[in-house]
């Protein structure tokens, strides 16, 4: 196995056992308070089996003081111990099976509990990621984030479900333990209380360890999903160019980060059990000595030896499990360190600073689109109508980790008006439509539209007045007219048809087994890309936008394909303004005006047959663009 797998930058985490550890843990807890009564329910029960737990070997040393050595003496009456002994039987079937009804109990409460806490969070980590600004993803890949959605959110279940409520027990046994091995025998304890402290310091000392583990083993299992992914959703194109063998060497190289890490967590368990287990014997090899000595000495009765014994016992299992739970509580604070850190991450509305009229929330948002945010709700704003549709003043932009991508653009689209962007790749073509959209904000210069600057608005209206169709077509795992409603569940049937009519998509659903209610499979792949296509446009209309974006819309299509979209466009533009950009240049030669874009700047602009005439650079494009598709 190739162990060349890059190091992960872990500068940010924090030392465990650090202050910072109990702020998380107190942070993680803020969960758990609107289930404060469950939770309070759940320790009761705890206290509760723990006495019943404790009362077993005190009937036990009863029975062996009282009736059992009574019978040693002759003159004792057989049938009288055997009640006796018969009562203790008795009370000792009542508690156990009290103590199977708490178990079931607290089991029940504590998981039903753990669950709902983790649906909360899972809910807020998901609506969180829907808002956070499209440059976080990309930063971060897809199964980054989708390991912190499962895999760590997991991690917190087991905390919240068996965790913390079977910590608090354990904790409470050792001590309530102690005490009575201290009250029942005072000369035995002392071996235990010895010996003891260790046991509990090479617990505390495991679960230190046991957490840098698990957050080496989180990271590497985090760049392996991510890894899976993207390979499995790009087989194709692995396939092609026959990269089977590399993906399968990079595969091997992760997964042995991967492996290694969780054989560092094997090492910490392989070490630390065995450790435990020696100093439990030895515990229980020096109390059998010392208590038969005080045994044969007269000092000590068999039953409270053997009451002790069972003491000893009992309290071994919550040292070891108190290891076990820190375990799962390690694991999840270092899981929550993740967690936290995409909850933090501020959403496009706080990073943009939207100003306090528009909503804010994803409810406040669906308050605005129901009309049910009452009277406080914010009035839809009033365009200029002598504003231009769309607007860009002197903008420039760069992406965190490139050059410079635009450099003072600066142009106006009017109202109705169909204006082609062309450029060569890298121009900063697609880039004008991410920030037109707000997927990235705005550094330098200003972007309008319809007068307003958009900063000013919220994100979900801007978008609202927005419509793209893009080359690569994203449908999701749902009905054909889901898709077209884009999750819209009032909008009628009727309409979803009209739309599919529109841009001629109707006639091959209607050929689908179930028609509009036909299931996609993954991102559509059971369409061609020409009707994958069909169906972004019928998209596109159903939103009904005051403003249409086509990104390389016809690109990948065939050309009878393309006929029928050329068709769709006219109906699909009609009295919205159009911006259009294609590689393609064919497509735009009807365009009211085009814009000419090289190297993040605004060259040229004009009508075809203006440009034509400069002779310039899009003189050049146009006959590059015919020698080559001729």
């Amino acid at each position: 196995m190739n162990a060349s797998a890059p190091t992960p930058d872990r500068s940010h985490q924090h030392r465990p056992g650090s202050v910072h550890d109990r702020r998380l843990l107190g942070r993680l807890l803020t969960y758990a308070l609107p289930h404060a009564w469950a939770i309070g329910a759940t320790i009761v029960l705890l206290v509760s089996q723990l006495s019943l737990k404790l009362l077993g070997p005190e009937i036990i040393q009863r029975t062996i003081d009282g009736p059992v050595a009574r019978a040693m003496d002759a003159g004792s009456e057989r049938s009288e111990l055997l009640g006796e002994v018969r009562d203790y039987a008795l009370q000792y079937a009542v508690i156990v099976a009290a103590m199977a009804l708490l178990f079931l109990a607290r089991e029940w409460l504590t998981h039903r509990t753990g669950q709902r806490i983790i649906y909360e969070v899972r809910n807020r980590l998901f609506g969180h990621m829907l808002r956070l600004p499209i440059a976080w993803f990309d930063r971060h890949h897809v199964g980054w984030a989708v390991t912190r959605s499962t895999s760590d959110v997991d991690a917190l279940s087991e905390m919240f479900t068996t965790g913390i409520s079977t910590i608090v027990s354990d904790l409470l046994m050792i001590v309530v333990l102690i005490v009575a091995l201290v009250w029942i025998a005072p000369p035995l304890s002392i071996v235990a209380l010895v010996v003891l402290p260790i046991m509990i310091y090479v617990s505390f000392r495991f679960r230190l360890n046991a957490r840098r583990a698990f957050r080496a083993t989180r990271e590497s299992l985090s760049r392996l999903n991510a890894f899976l992914q993207e390979r499995l959703v790009g087989l194709g194109v692995v396939r092609l160019f026959r990269r089977e063998r590399a993906s399968a060497n990079r595969f091997d190289e992760l997964n042995s980060v991967y492996y290694r890490d969780n054989l560092v967590t094997v090492r910490h368990f392989s070490l630390f059990f065995p450790t435990v287990d020696v100093l439990a014997n030895a515990i229980k090899i020096g109390t059998l000595a010392l208590g038969a000595y005080l045994l044969f000495e007269g000092r000590l009765t068999a039953g409270v030896l053997l009451q002790f014994w069972f003491y000893l016992v009992f309290i071994f299992d919550p040292i070891r499990e108190l290891a076990e739970r820190y375990n799962i509580l390690q694991a999840a604070m270092a899981a929550a360190e993740r967690i936290f850190g995409i909850l933090d991450t501020p959403t496009e509305m706080q990073a943009a600073a939207v100003p306090a009229d528009v909503p804010d929330t994803v409810e406040e948002v669906l308050a605005v689109r129901t009309g049910a945010a009452g009277a406080d709700a914010p009035a839809p704003r009033v365009d200029d109508p002598d504003a231009p549709a769309i607007e860009f003043e002197r903008v420039s932009f760069s992406y965190p980790t490139g050059p410079p991508v635009l450099h003072e653009v600066s142009f106006r689209v009017r109202r109705g008006e169909r204006v082609a962007v062309v450029g060569h790749t890298g121009a900063g073509k697609t880039t004008l439509v991410n920030l037109l959209c707000r997927f990235h904000e705005t550094p330098r210069g200003r972007v309008r539209i319809h007068g307003h600057d958009i900063d000013a608005l919220s994100h979900h209206e801007l978008r609202s007045r927005i419509a793209i169709v893009q080359q690569d077509v994203f449908l999701f795992s749902d009905t054909i007219a889901n898709n077209i409603r884009m999750g819209n569940a009032e909008m009628p049937m009727q309409r979803v048809r009209e739309m599919a009519a529109a841009v001629h998509a109707e006639r091959f659903v209607e050929a689908q087994p179930d028609g509009f209610e036909t299931m996609l499979t993954e991102r559509g792949a059971n369409l061609s890309s020409g009707q994958r296509q069909l169906l972004a446009f019928a998209r596109a209309l159903a939103a009904d936008p005051d403003i249409l974006v086509l990104d390389e819309a016809t690109s990948s299509v065939d050309s009878e394909t393309e006929a029928l979209i050329e068709d769709a466009t006219a109906v699909l533009m009609q009295g919205r303004t159009s911006l259009v950009i294609a590689h393609r240049l064919s497509t735009i030669v009807n365009a009211d005006r085009i814009l000419v874009m090289h190297k993040g700047e605004l060259r040229e602009q004009g009508t075809h047959d203006e440009l034509m005439a400069q002779r310039g650079l899009y003189h050049k494009l146009y006959k590059l663009h015919l020698s080559s598709s001729a």
